[in-house]
């Protein structure tokens, strides 16, 4: 059962981490220098494939990391005692918060930028509605940052927990 859940937990943290870097460091700054009558439709396009996936793959991976801790007999006194209980905490701390920046604020933003963007296709946009299409893109922009600085710290420390 170990293995098993060491297996799925590595293969779908890297599908995942893999996929939020990417896309933070590469992906979504070339679409940005497009333009934004390239960038926004592709990441209403993208955002309507990723968002499930990603949602799903996260969950995987803080579940089964849950399970792998839990297995291991980590007792609380450990877990803040250890260099290895710290590793874990803080990666676990750092998927949370992606959790809560992807459910909370990316989902519904990007829910309302798809809205949005369908609403006005084939016109050009009243001004509050460029306005507000600009500031999501900009509160994506900001939340996706800070998500992939969490998904970076936790893939960082996963590999350090066989040295601590």
């Amino acid at each position: 059962m170990d293995a098993i859940l060491r297996i799925i937990h590595v293969v779908f943290g890297i599908f995942w981490a893999g996929t939020v870097l990417y896309a933070s460091f590469v992906l979504l700054p070339v679409l940005k220098s497009l333009g934004p009558a390239i960038e926004r439709p592709a990441v209403r396009g993208l955002m309507r494939v990723t968002s499930p996936i990603m949602s799903v793959l996260s969950l995987i991976v803080l579940g089964t990391g849950i399970a792998m801790a839990l297995r291991t007999g980590l007792s609380i006194s450990a877990l803040f005692s250890t260099g290895r209980g710290w590793a874990i905490f803080i990666a676990f701390i750092a998927v949370v918060i992606y959790l809560i920046a992807g459910f909370g604020i990316l989902l519904p933003s990007g829910a309302r930028m798809d809205t949005l963007g369908r609403s006005i296709e084939g016109r050009q946009p009243a001004a509050a509605e460029s306005e507000e299409m600009g500031r999501l893109a900009r509160r994506i922009s900001t939340v996706e940052r800070v998500g992939s600085v969490a998904v970076l710290i936790a893939t960082i420390l996963m590999p350090l927990l066989r040295f601590l």
